[in-house]
């Protein structure tokens, strides 16, 4: 008889755990908490409007290679001789907007800023052994601010660690920001069609529409078993095996038993600490705990319908508001998913926004912006949108008349931001790679025989709370389990940095405690100008006292 598999969470992680099991004859129930699937991924509809709103903003890299494969695989409903995949949209352009009082008119970085970026990236990029753990425990911010322009560390930091990769700019070292760049400077260069398949893309519906119902659909004709709106309490263990684990549904007191051969569990880092917690695993419990420290980045979603069209000069393109307190970042999903798609009753426009930065003081009031109530909430927001003087400008041009705070008024905050005692708290904190974390994080193999962890916070190559971040972790996690009953491994892309001369090199140097080849080559320049000087004065002086002894 096949074994039996017990995940928890269907998130992207246990989804792939699911898809690649069941495929290799495992029998796999998934228990979810919601009543829909997808984690921090997904999107819903509205009750009573229908509009379509999402979790966060989200960006599909050109390097997600092992998110890229697992979405080629699952079917459409709609046409099943085309797969998720199909549904991304074409390569999106960003554009930065600014409030004009608040910074000179710029287009992007400046020729010294890009000499600095690459001699500060570029030691790291071209660095192996040197300083790894350094790198990784050392903050990109304050560098990056010390060195570069305004305009630069916009560009840098507000818009790329931020809006771009979904970072805490504030905390994320220079080991993350680098292995990133690292990874999109590849991306680049194995591009056939270089000015479009760098670019990342969106789905061209809702999240939910465009990909996890048909996962879901897919996974269920195949023999997946879902129960939604249940919930983990508690992991029952006798020494090293798990024995069985107590769940509820919700609204319902009764705890029932479940017993498998296998479990993975597939949580929110921050919500199984509090089940290993409740269920006395000390081991588990203390390796959680040290990779939850300081982990927590909160990232507030919203929607914004508008009842009239509003009309852009590109339409395959997401907006930042780099002055904006809040760093919002959002995109007129009208203009990039399919035609026809359903926006809501009366709506004519719905943008999808995510503020991005929510622990500093904002504009309107002296606090900051995760202590804002919901009201003050949306009160900032529309203040930012309107405040945005460069955004207003492409109002005025591309529309009859510009945006208005009558415009802005619905906005709708993703409905896990809930008020309490006048402070919005989030149903599912996020999790971020930062300089607190990177050596805290844990392997998807547990000390107990038949469990497993899966998420993107535990270790993957990618190194980043990401969907490719958890589409590695699923396929990690099933290799374990495939390894366990003597099958084959799943195929997976792991994110190595390449290793080439000049990283051998400067291996070497490093062996010896010479500087940095990147150091290395500007002295042994320097060197080579002062000699060079030298010998020039010297045979000038030398001609001269030549010509001087002849007269």
């Amino acid at each position: 008889m096949s074994p039996c598999i017990a995940i928890f969470g269907a998130g992207i992680s246990g989804l792939t755990a699911a898809h690649i099991l069941i495929l290799r004859g495992f029998q796999v129930t998934i228990y979810e908490s919601e009543p829909i699937i997808g984690g921090m991924a997904r999107s819903r509809r509205e009750t009573s409007s229908h509009i379509p709103t999402e979790h966060s903003w989200r960006g599909y890299a050109p390097f997600y290679h092992n998110l890229y494969n697992i979405i080629k695989q699952i079917p459409l409903i709609q046409n099943p001789n085309k797969s998720v995949f199909d549904n991304l949209s074409d390569p999106i352009r960003f554009h930065l907007l600014k409030d004009i009082h608040k910074s000179s008119r710029f287009t992007g970085p400046t020729i010294a800023d890009w000499i600095k970026i690459s001699y500060i990236l570029g030691k790291y990029l071209f660095s192996d052994k040197r300083n790894k753990n350094k790198n990784y425990n050392t903050r990109i911010a304050p560098i990056f601010k010390k060195h570069l322009s305004t305009q630069g560390y916009n560009f840098f930091i507000n818009f790329l660690m931020g809006p771009g990769w979904g970072m805490d700019k504030d905390e994320a070292s220079i080991g993350h920001y680098t292995k990133f760049t690292d990874f999109s400077i590849y991306s680049v260069w194995k591009s056939e069609n270089f000015s479009k398949k760098r670019r990342w893309k969106v789905m061209n519906l809702p999240t939910q529409e465009a990909w996890f119902d048909s996962w879901e659909a897919f996974l269920r004709d195949k023999g997946v078993i879902f129960h939604t709106n249940t919930y983990l309490d508690r992991i029952n263990t006798d020494n090293k095996i798990i024995t069985s684990c107590s769940i509820h549904k919700e609204n319902s007191e009764i705890n029932y038993l479940i017993k498998a051969d296998d479990y993975l569990f597939c949580l929110n880092p921050f919500n199984l600490i509090q089940i290993l917690e409740k269920s006395q695993i000390p081991q588990l419990y203390q390796l959680q705990t040290r990779a939850n420290n300081l982990s927590h980045y909160d990232m507030i979603a919203f929607a914004i319908p508008l009842s009239r069209k509003i009309n852009w000069e590109h339409p395959d393109t997401a907006y930042i508001l780099v002055d904006g307190t809040l760093n919002i970042t959002f995109y007129p999903q009208d203009q990039i998913w399919q035609p026809g798609t359903n926006l809501g009753k009366d709506i004519k426009s719905l943008w999808s926004g995510t503020c991005i930065v929510t622990n500093k003081i904002i504009d309107l009031y002296s606090k900051k912006g995760i202590h804002l109530s919901l009201e003050e909430l949306k009160s900032e927001i529309i203040h930012e949108f309107l405040n945005s003087q460069d955004l207003q400008h492409l109002m005025n041009k591309y529309n009859e008349s510009p945006l208005t705070h009558a415009d802005l008024e619905n906005i709708i905050v993703w409905y896990e931001w809930r008020s309490h005692e006048g402070v919005l708290i989030p149903e599912y904190k996020k999790y971020s790679n930062n300089i607190y974390n990177q050596f805290n994080r844990m392997d998807q193999k547990t000390h107990l025989n038949n469990g497993f962890l899966s998420g993107s916070h535990t270790k993957t190559s990618i190194d980043i709370w990401s969907m490719e971040g958890a589409v590695e972790s699923g396929i990690r996690t099933t290799n374990y389990v495939l390894d366990k009953y003597g099958k084959q491994p799943f195929s997976i892309y792991t994110h190595n940095r390449r290793k080439t001369i000049i990283h051998r090199i400067d291996n070497y140097l490093a062996s010896i405690n010479m500087p940095h080849i990147f150091d290395t080559v500007l002295i042994i320049i320097f060197l080579i100008l002062i000699t060079g000087l030298i010998l020039f004065v010297s045979k000038k002086i030398y001609n001269a006292r030549t010509t001087y002894k002849l007269q």
